[in-house]
């Protein structure tokens, strides 16, 4: 029998939290495939360096105003590198 979906609405947290969270929901489900889960939140810019990354390939204008802020978090997935999104 197919579960409920969970919701989780942790708000504004930093992009570490964020993953750490998406993690564990992630082991749930693989242990028990019949849960689903739902995340909805927001974490500070950050730039991704996935799998296939290095920091040479960061593009040059990182280090102007807009993105003096967004720190390069090194990931376990991905290939490149992705840009953040802004409000």
């Amino acid at each position: 029998m197919v579960q409920p979906l969970i919701l989780h609405t942790p708000g504004i947290i930093p992009y570490s939290d964020a993953l750490e969270l998406q993690s564990r929901l992630w082991r749930e489900v693989r242990a028990d495939p019949e849960r689903s889960h739902l995340i909805l939140c927001e974490h500070p810019p950050v730039f991704t360096l996935g799998k296939n990354a290095d920091p040479s390939h960061l593009p040059g204008w990182m280090g102007t105003n807009v993105f003096r802020e967004s720190p390069a978090v090194r990931t376990d997935r991905g290939n490149w590198w992705v840009t953040p999104f802004f409000r």
